[in-house]
């Protein structure tokens, strides 16, 4: 259970990272 949490919190890390470059990248 605690690798899954692990997991998931890496995921939407990474998510939120690429996400938040991507939003950067298309607004400039």
């Amino acid at each position: 259970m605690t690798w899954k949490i692990r997991y998931v919190c890496l995921t939407a890390d990474c998510w939120s990272i690429f996400h938040r470059s991507y939003i950067g990248f298309t607004v400039h």
